[in-house]
């Protein structure tokens, strides 16, 4: 995780307005020991707060492996900052990503 500190702080953000459906180290592909921050694994979403461990080389190389992975399987990766999580408008942001995740889950599935 980016720093163990920010994806929980996001969590506590998210829980204070009423999101509540968050796995922290949600394990995705076993055997695999890949981890997000935060998903919502019944709808295939997750989120990654990317800090700076994320630009040195071999780590980059490997969450892009990651990353296109979890496409494969049908996740959708949303990616924030320690700076957006600090300034609180991370929580607001995956709120609002949920919102479209949710909208196009309706889409696709009719009833």
């Amino acid at each position: 995780m980016a720093g163990d500190k920010w994806p929980l702080a996001l969590d506590q953000q998210l829980r204070l307005i009423g999101i509540t459906a968050q796995v922290l180290e949600h394990r995705f592909a076993p055997p695999r020991r890949w981890r997000f921050d935060l998903a919502y694994p019944a709808i295939l979403f997750a989120v990654e707060v990317d800090g700076m461990v994320q630009r040195i080389k071999e780590r980059f190389r490997a969450d892009v492996e990651k990353h296109q992975a979890a496409f494969m399987l049908g996740w959708r990766v949303f990616r924030v900052t320690p700076a957006q999580v600090r300034a609180g408008t991370a929580a607001l942001l995956v709120k609002s990503a949920l919102r479209v995740v949710s909208a196009s889950e309706r889409i696709q599935r009719p009833a």
